[in-house]
């Protein structure tokens, strides 16, 4: 079983907990989840470990979750990135491509959704629309016109 090591950051203790407990429905590898709800840990972290997936907020106090993104890239260009987003779009003060993001989500996802995704994550696998429900494909995206499906 391959290990994978997984930062996890959101402002909200429960989503955290509630990414960590989709994590571990993951019975193909052994992910090593690092959590915290503090922005700046979260930078910290992603500057200083090479993380296999970076999952955060878009949004938290005091550092955006594409600034930790970006850190994450810069330790780490191989490992994947997602973020999880309350909001409909990415604000325009930041870009998802300069943060390498394979992935954006939006927030509310049920278990099955999020299981999909982090496993598309740790696997290294497309994130196409065919990974995930119907209705978490209107949610979950590709970030650049490289990682669409083909048509």
């Amino acid at each position: 079983m391959r290990s994978v090591s997984l930062l996890v950051a959101d402002d909200v203790l429960e989503i955290v907990e509630y990414v960590e407990a989709a994590a571990r429905r993951i019975r193909t590898h052994d992910i090593r989840v690092t959590r915290t709800t503090r922005a700046q840990e979260a930078l910290a972290l992603a500057g200083e470990r090479d993380f296999d997936v970076v999952i955060t907020d878009l949004r938290m106090p005091r550092v955006d979750g594409l600034r930790i993104l970006r850190a994450a890239y810069e330790r780490n260009p191989a490992g994947r990135r997602a973020v999880l987003t309350g909001y409909n779009e990415i604000p325009q003060d930041g870009s998802p491509g300069d943060a390498h993001v394979d992935a954006v989500a939006t927030k509310p996802l049920s278990m099955d959704e999020l299981v999909d995704l982090i496993h598309a994550l740790v696997t290294n696998e497309r994130l196409e629309m065919t990974h995930l429900r119907e209705d978490a494909a209107r949610r979950l995206r590709p970030t650049t016109p490289a990682q669409a499906p083909p048509r």
